[in-house]
């Protein structure tokens, strides 16, 4: 999670993938507007759908 710490008008969300695909980390992420609403907010709105996103494709990948 990133809190505008990168550039101010953007709060980030990330999540990895379970393990290593060929040696390598693959992380998702998200980048949402920091201006309408607080960190928090956007943390509940993004994370849980990033999550689900991640966790379907550990599953077609065969790690879950």
């Amino acid at each position: 999670m990133n809190r505008r710490e990168w550039r101010n008008d953007v709060h980030a969300v990330a999540v990895p993938l379970f393990r290593p695909v060929d040696s390598q980390w693959l992380i998702f992420n998200c980048g949402v507007s920091a201006q309408a609403r607080p960190f928090a907010a956007r943390e509940r709105e993004v994370a849980p759908g990033l999550m689900d996103l991640v966790r379907n494709v550990e599953r077609l990948l065969g790690m879950r």
